[in-house]
């Protein structure tokens, strides 16, 4: 400990001091503050009404998924181009699930590269996930390519939105609330402190 108090440049002393000044704070604010703030659920329910389009949660997308690998020797423009072979055929008319079974190198291949009901941001990585936001069901989205290779995408489904439920939303509410108050009564309570403290000006020699 001491030798780490000198690499900081401080004394045992002043860090015993510091220390103490901390523990004096800490129980003071918890004496005049934390100890005064009290969140009601009538407080809970009505900011959880008020604020309800903050707990609205996306509803979830069936995603397809097709990844077109590098060949043995096939470079990135070649790639790039049986993508866009590829996706010209999904868009003529043909199946995606069939051409994913045919060309897909992904784990959901045989499935059709169907990967039913997710959560995009969760599951794909970002360059992916905000592909497949910007479609519409049916719609097959422009190539996206990565070190892995190339994606095409596709939105089969997609439910509605929903409102996360009271009881689910009800801790971090309240958390919040607590927060908002404690900020407050410790600014209050800070300037009663200012206000009950004499402070004596000397003038210069």
């Amino acid at each position: 400990l001491v030798s780490m108090l000198t690499r900081q440049g401080l004394g045992f002393d002043a860090w015993r001091q510091r220390l103490e000044e901390e523990m004096v704070t800490a129980t003071m604010h918890q004496q005049f503050v934390e100890r005064h703030v009290v969140v009601a659920p009538t407080e809970i329910r009505a900011f959880y009404t008020t604020n309800a389009a903050a707990f609205a949660v996306e509803g979830p997308v069936r995603a397809g998924l097709i990844l077109l690998a590098p060949r043995d020797g096939e470079s990135a423009e070649a790639l790039a181009g049986r993508a866009r072979q590829v996706l010209a055929e999904i868009r003529a008319g043909k199946d995606f699930r069939a051409v994913a079974r045919r060309e897909s190198a992904e784990a959901h291949a045989r499935e059709g590269g169907d990967w039913g009901y997710i959560d995009p941001a969760e599951v794909f990585r970002k360059e992916l996930a905000d592909a497949l936001a910007g479609l519409k069901v049916g719609e097959v989205g422009e190539p996206v390519a990565t070190e892995t290779g190339v994606y095409l995408l596709t939105k089969f489904d997609e439910r509605a939105d929903r409102v996360m439920p009271l009881e689910a939303a009800w801790a971090g509410i309240e958390s919040r609330l607590r927060r908002i108050k404690a900020e407050s009564r410790r600014a209050a309570w800070i300037e009663s402190l200012k206000r009950k403290t004499t402070v004596r000006y000397f003038p210069l020699p």
